[in-house]
């Protein structure tokens, strides 16, 4: 037994700190759906880590807890953390327990200025290989493996961390990844994992433990960029040898290192031992020889992210309308913010207006591997006549629809179809059954056409459109995720994810993102604007302030942003920045009863809350249905009052 801390003394006298039989020291880190701390239990008198859910957490996070659980108790390693104790019911509950792993993360390790030893790098990640081969025995997959889930213990062991996002054997486990849905790390991410993360095995980890060591090398990961842009490079483009980043390596560690970072995993190491084997060869010497060499091509610089489109807003999140190929979304306001207890404002926004149909766009140069010849969908070849006729056909339905007459454009499309099947038509129908509100049949359409052509990035954008209508949120999720792997140029598909993650409660996978977003299109100020809304609606009015002020630098006479702006930094504190912003909006468009009580509000922080009144009443006169601001009024000569009963 330990000597008991001091500090358990005082979380004993504190109840909030008391965790089913464990007294909470201190936090030791956090993350989006749970927080580990270090506690102590005093049956056996030691300290432990222990793993608590936050309430936001969802269904699917909380069952991914429990088989973190399931599976941890199955493994026995001295390199994997060992599992204590867990609890789903009771005072507490969900928690997990493990022993307390005193030391530091690879991820300290990796220093571009200073790399870390090749001998010590490579000793490292043959730890963590051999640890994560006996998960791999008893049939669980890791999926995170990265320098931050990889521990150097004080004696100078490794020690792996961090099941959260295991999977099980097949027999008896169930696997709440969604279907398309994208787990892990994007700089450590096997590609597979980016198509289908459900059925990534032991090669995945074999792919992190090659990212790690590239990392401890180099001093950074194969990849750097956004997100989105990541995720493109590591399905399609070769990463540089580690010798290009430090040189002088031995050009045997880089085989072994480009062997573990391939794209198909049949072209990796069999098994993490395997790799382990190969690199306690190559610190033994001679170099192993059994590596073959990578693709030696350059890895592409991405420069910039050109094209531009607009989503529409609504007030319950961010909605972007399900678009034709040819179909531009329409421009409207940005999100703006409520008054305090008022629903936020927004403007009315419409589907996009339909144009004709146009030929399917190229796919783009990262376009994901096709499936194995023998699975690849197909399509049947069409004489000249029948393409002739289904072009006809969906020119006519372009008419229609755009008349309005959505059932007969959605016939015309079928008639099409039965000449013969395009992706095009399939497409087209999915469209017109969106604007009649057939969600199901045109969740249906867009999914074939996804199934036909996959390297369409619209396709899986408008599938999960659809499906966030039809209410099946992870799977809508899932879709969208994946059109922004195949695209991540259009900003259209990160407010749609954000959206989705808004409705489900998940305020702050929603900001992050938008965050994602802004630093992939940083020109396009919708996604600042949005970015601000969602920042406004996690109490961050710093940085909500922060986003419409890039919003404003992009559209300076957007009066609405300049709005948001003052009202964001009046409530972060800066009273001059707000009312300037607020004089801005009023010189911008003085017809707005919205911004005149934005600048009612800086009076109201100011203290001066008889030009507030004026305002307000300003925003009443051009306004009179305007509750709020009568509301606003009273609350003001209120205030007014207990001032002047004060000074009597």
């Amino acid at each position: 037994m330990e000597p008991e801390p001091p500090e358990v003394a005082l979380a004993r006298q504190d109840p909030r700190r008391q965790v089913g039989p464990y007294l909470v020291l201190r936090e030791l880190g956090r993350g989006g759906m749970g927080v580990v701390v270090e506690a102590w239990d005093p049956r056996v008198g030691r300290r432990v880590a222990l793993k608590r859910l936050l309430e936001q957490a969802g269904e699917r996070a909380r069952a991914r807890f429990e088989r973190e659980a399931r599976l941890g108790a199955g493994l026995d390693h001295p390199g994997i953390a060992r599992l204590l104790d867990a609890a789903f019911e009771g005072p507490g509950a969900p928690y997990l327990v493990q022993e307390l792993v005193r030391g530091k993360p690879l991820e300290r390790l990796v220093d571009e200025d200073e790399p870390a030893p090749v001998r010590r790098a490579v000793e490292l990640v043959v730890a963590a290989a051999r640890a994560l081969e006996h998960a791999h025995g008893r049939g669980v997959v890791h999926r995170d493996v990265k320098p931050q889930n990889l521990m150097v213990r004080d004696d100078g062991s490794v020690c792996v961390l961090d099941l959260g996002l295991a999977r099980g054997p097949a027999a008896g486990s169930v696997d709440v990844t969604a279907t398309n849905q994208i787990l892990g790390t994007p700089a450590y991410l096997a590609p597979e994992q980016i198509t289908d993360a459900r059925h990534a095995g032991p090669a995945a980890d074999v792919y992190g433990l090659g990212g790690t060591l590239y990392a401890l090398l180099v001093g950074k990961p194969p990849f750097m960029g956004p997100s989105a842009a990541i995720l493109a490079m590591v399905r399609s483009t070769p990463p540089d040898p580690p010798s290009a980043g430090r040189p002088g390596l031995d050009p045997a560690l880089d085989q072994i290192v480009l062997r573990c970072l391939a794209k198909e995993p049949a072209k990796r190491y069999p098994s993490a031992a395997a790799l382990a084997d190969d690199l306690d060869g190559w610190l033994k010497a001679p170099p192993p020889s059994s590596a073959p060499a990578a693709p030696g091509a350059a890895r592409t610089v991405l420069v910039g992210l050109g094209g531009m489109l607009v989503g529409g807003l609504l007030a319950t999140g961010l909605f972007v309308a399900v678009r034709p190929r040819a179909a531009p979304a329409a421009a409207v306001k940005p999100p703006v913010e409520a008054e305090p207890d008022d629903e936020p404002e927004v403007a009315a926004t419409e589907p996009p207006a339909p144009t004709e149909p146009q030929a399917p766009t190229e796919p783009q140069a990262t376009e994901p591997p096709p499936p194995p010849a023998a699975e690849l969908p197909t399509l049947p070849k069409l004489s000249a006549a029948k393409k002739t006729e289904i072009k006809r056909l969906l020119a006519d339905a372009g008419a229609l629809g755009k008349n309005r007459d959505f059932e007969a454009a959605e016939e015309l499309c079928t008639q099409a179809i039965a000449v013969g099947l395009t992706t095009q038509a399939l497409a087209d129908r999915g469209y017109w059954r969106y604007r009649r509100k057939d969600h199901a049949g045109a969740a249906a359409d867009f999914a074939e056409a996804a199934r036909l052509e996959p390297e369409v990035a619209l396709h899986h954008a408008n599938l999960g459109m659809n499906l966030l209508q039809l209410g099946r949120l992870e799977e809508a999720a899932a879709a969208v995720e994946r059109a922004i792997v195949l695209d991540p140029k259009e900003s259209t598909n990160y407010t749609s994810l954000a959206d989705i993650r808004f409705r489900q409660g998940d305020k702050v996978v929603a900001r992050a993102v938008l965050e994602q977003a802004v630093l992939a299109r940083p020109e396009v100020q919708e996604l600042w604007a949005a970015c601000g809304f969602a920042s406004f609606r996690l109490d961050d009015y710093r940085r909500a302030a922060e986003c419409y002020a890039q919003g404003v630098a992009l559209a300076p006479k957007n009066d609405r942003l300049w709005a948001n702006l003052s009202y964001n930094r009046g409530l972060a504190g800066d009273l001059p920045g707000a009312l300037e912003a607020a004089e801005t909006a009023l010189a911008l468009d003085p017809k707005d009863p919205f911004n005149w009580r934005k600048r009612a509000f800086c009076r109201f922080l100011q203290g001066d809350l008889e030009a507030a009144i004026a305002d307000y009443q300003r925003a009443i006169d051009l306004d009179p249905a305007d509750d709020d601001a009568r509301k606003n009024i009273a609350l003001c000569r209120e205030q007014l009052e207990k001032r002047r009963a004060g000074q009597r």
